[in-house]
């Protein structure tokens, strides 16, 4: 489905291109890790900017520049530390006899040591500091040297302190305010949620970075009540979808694909809880038993006569519960033929595999938005509020479990409702997401002209 009817296209060239103000535009999240949802957002902010503006220059800035600058096709720069804990050679740079190449070798060289010293793990921890400090003045350099038009908080779930605590991202976004604003840059936090915060120095990053922003939105109702009441900030910021529903969908088709089943269901595992991946939380037993009753279900989808499409909402770590969730049903003797599989790493490989998807069960959130965007009909085990509110906002929430008290038995009265309506449900999502990329195409637009 396209973001804008073919009369919106015609009224948009009409308003003369040359005429929008911003035509440099940083984009910063959290994202290159592999996780596809992020990369959706990214591709639906710079498809739906270059729209606009075909001459747009965008530039990233995440925690994996190698792999965004891969992605999109743009110039990336690091947003903190963590995106150098590995080699340090963006600290480093390029002349070999610079003062910051001296500090990283001694940093990399005292990292090696199998044994420190108490003298030599605080000196360590001064060197890596100073680095730190020398990162930040180099990237405000960068900064100023791009002299950009606008820089974005784009979209995603960036209001929170769930995975390093406040000197994580809630720091790390309050330092890119502050550089943004020295370098007279309007600072814009654009269609983003919110929670978990808990931490208080957190709330006051949080707090500190929403005031000096030049623009704000939230991708829910829930995100914005949340900062209102745990944060404190209350402002008459509007609400808009998630970025991901502005994804232009047209140029994904239906593959004529000869498959005898009833139909394909697509299954999207995710590591929950395992100990083996990046996810906070470590419990081997939850994650075995999510696993468990996943599989006894998909088993019962293929004795229905369903092929099981495997699809992954994080290319690594996904892969993991990928790997163990063919294992169970191997041991439960699930056919080869019955599972269709491919090599998905992109967003739009992503998106090619569930456009020929009959039916979806997905736990990520963006492995949950982006089916809908795609009109499919979907049951979702939930582990956050944030899908719970997905699935409710769109109309779907009968079809919404809590990933750690799912029964197999109600999933499979629950598909069986979601088989039976399918017709009604996908003109349901049909009508909502055109909806919500209409809404999105307006502040899209509204950013461009007043910014």
């Amino acid at each position: 489905m396209a973001l804008l009817s073919t009369f919106d296209r015609q009224q948009t060239k009409r308003k003369n291109p040359k005429g929008l103000r911003s035509e440099k535009i940083g984009l910063m999240g959290p994202f290159g890790g592999g996780n596809l949802g992020d990369a959706a957002i990214q591709k639906s902010m710079i498809d739906n900017l270059r729209q606009l503006n075909p001459q747009i220059e965008v530039y990233g800035f995440s925690l994996k520049p190698e792999d965004t600058a891969s992605r999109h096709g743009i110039i990336t720069y690091p947003i903190n530390k963590a995106a150098n804990s590995m080699d340090y050679l963006w600290w480093k740079g390029k002349a070999k006899n610079s003062l910051t190449a001296k500090l990283t070798n001694l940093v990399i060289d005292g990292r090696q040591k199998s044994s420190k010293s108490l003298l030599q793990k605080i000196g360590l921890k001064i060197l890596t500091n100073t680095l730190e400090l020398l990162a930040w003045l180099r990237a405000y350099k960068n900064l100023k040297q791009l002299n950009l038009d606008l820089f974005i908080v784009s979209g995603g779930g960036q209001l929170d302190d769930y995975w390093r605590g406040a000197w994580g991202h809630p720091f790390t976004l309050l330092r890119w305010c502050l550089m943004a604003k020295l370098s007279n840059t309007p600072f814009l936090i654009v269609s983003v949620g919110a929670a978990p915060i808990n931490q208080t120095l957190s709330k006051l990053f949080t707090r500190i970075t929403l005031s000096l922003a030049s623009y704000r939105s939230y991708r829910d109702e829930d995100s914005k009540k949340y900062i209102e009441k745990i944060v404190g900030f209350k402002k008459n910021d509007p609400v808009y979808a998630d970025l991901a529903f502005s994804l232009p969908t047209d140029s994904y088709q239906k593959s004529l694909c000869n498959i005898q089943h009833k139909g394909i269901v697509g299954v999207g595992p995710m590591s929950y809880c395992n100990p083996q991946s990046s996810w906070p939380e470590k419990n081997e037993r939850v994650y075995q038993e999510y696993l468990h009753k996943l599989s006894t279900f998909a088993v019962w989808l293929t004795q229905q006569n369903y092929a099981l499409a495997l699809f992954p909402g994080q290319t690594a770590h996904d892969q993991l519960a990928i790997a163990d969730f063919k294992a169970l049903l191997k041991r439960k003797n699930v056919a080869d033929e019955q599972i269709v599989e491919r090599s998905i790493l992109t967003v739009d490989e992503l998106m090619s595999q569930l456009v020929d998807l009959d039916f979806v069960v997905a736990s990520r959130f963006h492995g949950v938005l982006l089916s809908l965007l795609m009109n499919k009909p979907l049951l979702a085990l939930s582990y956050h509020r944030k899908i719970s509110m997905l699935m409710t906002n769109t109309g779907q929430s009968e079809y919404c479990l809590w990933i750690d008290n799912f029964e197999v038995e109600t999933m499979k009265d629950k598909f069986d409702s979601i088989s039976k309506n399918h017709r009604k449900i996908r003109n349901q999502l049909a009508i909502k997401t055109q909806e919500y990329q209409f809404s999105l195409a307006k502040q899209y637009d509204y950013i461009f002209r007043n910014f």
